[in-house]
C-alpha cells in the first residue's frame, strides 16, 4: 500500500510540476550551465526504464531532467534561502545513513551535487527511506510546489 501510495505521490508531483512550465528566462537557462551546489530528487525504471529528476539549485530555481526522451524543463524559482537550506539538509541526511543504495523495479534516489561529485542515497520502491529520509523528501515535494 505505501508504494502505491509514494509511486502516485512521485508521479503526482512529477505532472503538477511538468505542467506549470513557465517560459520566463531563468537565471541559468540550462542547468547544464550550473557548476554549483544542487539537490536532486527522483526516480527511474519501471516498464519504460525511464526517470524524472528535480533539480533544486542554490538560488532556488527548479529545472527537471527526463529520460526517454532526454528533456530538460526549467520551472521557475522559488525561495534561495529555503533552497539552499534544503542542501545543506540533503547534504546531512546523506552523511548521516552512508550512500544507501538499494535497487528494483522503481528506484528512488535523493542525490547531493556540488558540481564536481555526486553522493546518494538510493531506495527501491519496496524498500522504503528512513522515517528522516521520507520526511525530507516531503519538505521537498512542498517546496516544489512554492515555485513560480
Amino acid at each position: 500500500m505505501k508504494n502505491i501510495f509514494y509511486t502516485a505521490l512521485l508521479l503526482v508531483t512529477t505532472i503538477v510540476v511538468v505542467a506549470s512550465c513557465k517560459s520566463t528566462a531563468a537565471l541559468f537557462n540550462k542547468l547544464s550551465d550550473y557548476k554549483g551546489q544542487r539537490l536532486e530528487y527522483g526516480s527511474q525504471g519501471g516498464i519504460t526504464g525511464g526517470g524524472t529528476t528535480i533539480s533544486i539549485i542554490e538560488n532556488g530555481q527548479i529545472f527537471s531532467t527526463t529520460t526517454n526522451p532526454e528533456v530538460e524543463y526549467y520551472h521557475g524559482q522559488a525561495n534561495a534561502k529555503e533552497a539552499a537550506a534544503l542542501i545543506a539538509e540533503a547534504m546531512t541526511l546523506i552523511d548521516k545513513h552512508g550512500e544507501m543504495t538499494s535497487s528494483g523495479n522503481m528506484t528512488y534516489y535523493l542525490i547531493y551535487n556540488d558540481g564536481i561529485t555526486a553522493r546518494r542515497i538510493t531506495w527501491a520502491s519496496e524498500a522504503f527511506p528512513p522515517e528522516d529520509v521520507k520526511a525530507f523528501t516531503a519538505k521537498v515535494e512542498q517546496y516544489l510546489r512554492s515555485a513560480k
